[in-house]
């Protein structure tokens, strides 16, 4: 059974769901929830210096969709100003996806929901790993 706090966490994450689904178009379906959550994940771990630079089928292709639906999602990305498609700097034969600014707005604006969403029932501890 589950108590009080397992209770508020599952409230917390239906209405980030609820968010998720409703905040961007281009982000409103699995694959565009699936490059936009891949992306982030990418610039923010090279941002702290956690991986190196990826190309995009490194980023993005893990076999549950198809190389045909991310790349017209990708476009729709593209076309949208979230994403800068471009030459893999390190190696020309990859290609790379650079976010914009639109892009990191759309992450400030998910990541202050989050907060605000869980922040009022949990709280947040700076960096767990050390």
């Amino acid at each position: 059974m589950l108590d009080k706090s397992d209770l508020r966490l599952m409230h917390s994450l239906c209405d980030l769901h609820k968010w998720n689904w409703s905040d961007h178009p281009v982000v409103n379906s699995l694959v565009g929830r699936h490059i936009y959550l891949s992306l982030s994940k990418d610039f923010y771990a090279s941002q702290l210096g956690l991986v190196g630079p990826q190309s995009l089928k490194q980023v993005l292709f893990d076999g549950v969709y198809t190389e045909r639906a991310i790349r017209l999602k990708l476009d729709e990305f593209e076309r949208s100003n979230l994403i800068i498609r471009r030459q893999n700097e390190g190696d020309r034969r990859c290609r790379a996806a650079q976010p914009t600014d639109k892009f990191l707005e759309l992450v400030g604006r998910h990541v202050a929901y989050c907060k605000s969403k869980l922040g009022s029932n949990f709280i947040f501890v700076g960096d767990v790993n050390h």
